[in-house]
Parts: C-alpha cells; sequence; structure tokens
C-alpha cells in the first residue's frame, strides 16, 4: 500500500521508486546497447553472406558469446541465425535467377552455398517452391 505513516515510510517508497527507475534506465540501456550490437551483425551479414560466415566470427563482432548472441537475435528476429542468413542468400539467388545469364550452380556459389543439392534443399525450403531450380 502506498499509505504509509511516518517519515521512514515515505523514505522507503522513495528508495523503491528510485531502485525502479535506475532499472529500467539500466535495462533500457542493455537493450539500446544489444540493438546496436545486433545492427552489427546485420550489417556483417549483408556484406558477407556470399562467404562462410560462422557464429563465432559474429559473437565477436557482436561482443557477445556465441550462446547468448544466439539467444538475443532469435529473441529480436523470431529465426535462427542459420535461417536468416539462408533467406538472405536465397532473396539474392532469386533476384539473380530472375536478371542474370549464369547458370543455377553458379549463382548457388554466388550467393554463398556449398554445393548446388544444399542450394536446393535450402531453396526449396524459403522459397516455397516444390520444383527445384535446375528443373
Amino acid at each position: 500500500e502506498w499509505a504509509w505513516s511516518g517519515r521512514g515510510g515515505q523514505k522507503k517508497i522513495s528508495w523503491y521508486y528510485r531502485y525502479d527507475q535506475k532499472l529500467f534506465e539500466k535495462e533500457d540501456r542493455e537493450e539500446k546497447i544489444g540493438n546496436q550490437n545486433l545492427d552489427c551483425v546485420f550489417t556483417y551479414i549483408e556484406a558477407h553472406y556470399k562467404e562462410a560466415i560462422s557464429l563465432k566470427v559474429l559473437a565477436d563482432i557482436a561482443h557477445f558469446s556465441p550462446t547468448y548472441l544466439s539467444r538475443m537475435f532469435h529473441q529480436e528476429t523470431g529465426c535462427t541465425l542459420c535461417s536468416y542468413i539462408n533467406k538472405k542468400r536465397i532473396e539474392n539467388a532469386k533476384r539473380l535467377l530472375l536478371q542474370s545469364e549464369q547458370s543455377i550452380q553458379e549463382i548457388a556459389i554466388d550467393c554463398g552455398f556449398i554445393n548446388i543439392s544444399h542450394f536446393n534443399r535450402v531453396f526449396k525450403k524459403f522459397a516455397k517452391s516444390k520444383k527445384m531450380p535446375s528443373q
């Protein structure tokens, strides 16, 4: 209850209020730092999606442990890092399939896939297509 009698009661309420404020400010500050660190991860993925990207490298960029980065990334985006990177690769592959004269294998390799079968498997999953690009 807020109806405390005497001066000690008001001091307690005031102390609890200040403690709550500091706690919320700390959480806001941590969230901003976390978002800035995740922004670095998104930027890195955008620039390097054509290459092999390891969780360790992303964690180092974000200044997080790999476990914490995975958890925070999933919390913020609703998907895993691997899924996000694969979506990014497939988006670019779809664009190249429509706009370039490259072979499917060249596009797969250019978009960071190890081989054509991996590309086909991921393409089917993310492009919502029952038909493989090579068919």
